[in-house]
């Protein structure tokens, strides 16, 4: 259902940046989520300092454009990473964000039909310093709440409110390193829930292995575990999996070194081996992200999303409604830049794999029949050489 156009004002201006200070007044929660926007402002008065992103929340998609040369619908600013999630019952966007080289800004921003407001900081010149940014949004879709928004337990609310759990890893020596040693490339594949990820890593594994080529794929479920409930209604209680902190990072780490340790003698500098690790929150942990050789993500519609959970393992709808998308919206999008997306068109289905999408996958991966192994791109040293300890 779309909803006329809505766009802020002088007024909304100056509210919207005092909540950004931190001053935030005393509202009702909305009773619709913010869909599609569009907003547009300035970090200064230098007529080049604009700043634009739009938003779509169905995709879980956020394009940045900055001044003076990304501009153009075409010339999207390069992202290194993002999330957003939703405000005040989802009249309000919050977004964090770091541009990829050569901007190399981070910060973030608050969007609704009161305006845009932010701050940001980029390295060098006068740029060193945090900018605000402030300006205007056209809100052009907007979705009213179908169900009212369900607890969770309260030992649940507290483990939300402590936020996501702590990654650590450091990769076995087998796994491709910057100089290019190592016998085994270390892959990663995410993508909503039920978008098609555990069947296509099995297929692309299988086709790998019937070229002779060392294959195995660490799936994330696996490793996940019930950290507690929401109430839908007075019957119904929903299990909460779609949080970081239902994975057992630590186990799944363990699992991902030995399966690298076990292929290492099936690969070798010039051939390696491959090692897929899939997972709603594959592409969620810096320290797991940073030695990925090639990084994959599945992007399909709220609507296909919904639409395949509900046909496979349905939920309750206040759930999937309030939690389950919004989840993916926070905690699913990549973390390390760069990436390669394939879209999943609303209707499809995940089973069994295209052949074609095998072979886009593989394309993307650099592992395509006929491409030389030397043109995927070993991954790039973080700070520490080896090992990486990052909040996630």
């Amino acid at each position: 259902k779309r909803r006329p156009q809505r766009r802020s004002g002088p007024a909304s201006l100056a509210r919207s940046l005092a909540r950004f200070a931190g001053m935030p007044p005393k509202r009702a929660q909305s009773t619709s989520y913010v869909v599609r926007a569009r907003a547009e402002g300035k970090w200064s008065n230098d007529e080049s300092s604009i700043f634009r992103v739009v938003v779509n929340t169905d995709l879980a998609q956020a394009t940045f454009h900055v001044g003076p040369n990304h501009l153009e619908e075409w010339n999207p600013a390069p992202l290194g990473s993002y999330f957003m999630k939703y405000l005040r019952g989802g009249s309000h966007i919050h977004i964090e964000f770091e541009l990829a080289s050569p901007l190399l800004w981070k910060g973030a921003l608050q969007l609704s039909a009161e305006g845009l407001a932010g701050r940001f900081t980029a390295p060098g010149g006068d740029d060193a310093q945090p900018q605000r940014i402030i300006g205007t949004v056209d809100v052009e879709e907007e979705r009213p709440h179908a169900f009212e928004v369900p607890r969770p337990s309260r030992s649940l609310a507290e483990k939300l409110a402590a936020g996501p759990p702590r990654v650590a890893w450091e990769p076995p020596s087998a796994c491709r390193r910057p100089d290019g040693s190592g016998s085994v490339l270390l892959v990663g594949l995410a993508g909503a829930s039920r978008l098609g990820k555990s069947t296509l890593a099995a297929a692309l594994a299988e086709r790998l292995r019937s070229r002779g080529r060392g294959a195995a794929v660490v799936e994330q479920s696996r490793f996940e575990r019930s950290i507690g409930s929401y109430a839908c209604s007075a019957e119904v209680n929903e299990a909460m999996y779609d949080h970081p902190s239902a994975v057992d990072w630590s186990a799944l780490t363990r699992s991902l070194s030995k399966t690298i340790e076990d292929l290492a003698s099936e690969g070798t500098a010039d051939t390696p081996a491959v090692v897929i690790l899939e997972g709603t929150f594959a592409l969620w942990a810096p320290a797991l992200c940073q030695p990925m050789a090639r990084r994959l993500l599945l992007r399909g519609s709220q609507t296909e999303v919904l639409r395949r959970r509900q046909a496979s393992a349905p939920l309750a709808e206040p759930f999937v409604e309030h939690v389950l998308w919004p989840m993916w919206l926070q905690h699913g999008q990549p973390q390390v830049a760069p990436w390669e997306e394939i879209r999943i068109d609303d209707g499809t289905e995940g089973f069994p794999v295209p052949e074609a999408l095998v072979d886009e996958a593989l394309g993307l991966l650099g592992l395509k029949a006929g491409v030389a192994d030397a043109s995927v791109e070993p991954p790039a040293a973080d700070a520490a050489g080896t090992s990486v300890l990052v909040e996630s």
